[in-house]
């Protein structure tokens, strides 16, 4: 049997099932231990990452992370925003495990006021947004040293002969 507590049951440490026949009431038993009903806590998202000062560079991966508890169903979404505006979807539903791996796309608008906004899709109320801006911004380039028209360089080579005689034994 499934048993559906109500919310509104009295929290206790104290509790035991009874089971008995309805033909013959004398025939019952009691759970042998007492067991705890305890009020749920308020369903919450806390998101982790990015929650303000990352970093991150089109045509990379990261991963987004949140924490959870109470959600009535399993899965979240996970939104852009930029300035406080929406941007795009990143993920419309993806299952409640507490990270998602994002693919940055690299022709993502640079920014430096970002902010993901994850939400319960079941409760689309219950939500958290990063605390603080993260920046996307193009990858940065790496400088090559190449000799300019002021440098000079010197190459300088070697040879040697070896004469290689042979040995009769």
């Amino acid at each position: 049997y499934t048993w559906s507590i109500s919310s509104s049951q009295t929290e206790s440490d104290y509790y035991q099932v009874k089971i008995y026949s309805t033909s013959e009431s004398s025939i019952s038993d009691y759970s042998d231990n007492y067991f705890t009903i305890e009020e749920s806590g308020s369903p919450s998202i806390t998101v982790t990452s990015p929650n303000g000062g990352e970093d991150w560079e089109t045509g990379t991966s990261h991963s987004i992370t949140w924490n959870s508890a109470n959600l009535s169903g399993n899965y979240v979404g996970i939104q852009l925003y930029s300035s406080g505006s929406y941007v795009s979807s990143i993920s419309s539903s993806t299952t409640d495990d507490g990270s998602y791996t994002w693919s940055i796309s690299s022709s993502q608008t640079e920014s430096d006021y970002y902010q993901v906004k994850i939400y319960s899709t079941s409760e689309s109320s219950i939500s958290d947004y990063s605390d603080s801006y993260f920046t996307i911004e193009e990858p940065t380039s790496s400088s090559c040293n190449t000799p300019t028209n002021l440098q000079t360089y010197s190459i300088t080579t070697t040879s040697a002969v070896l004469d290689w005689g042979s040995v009769s034994g």
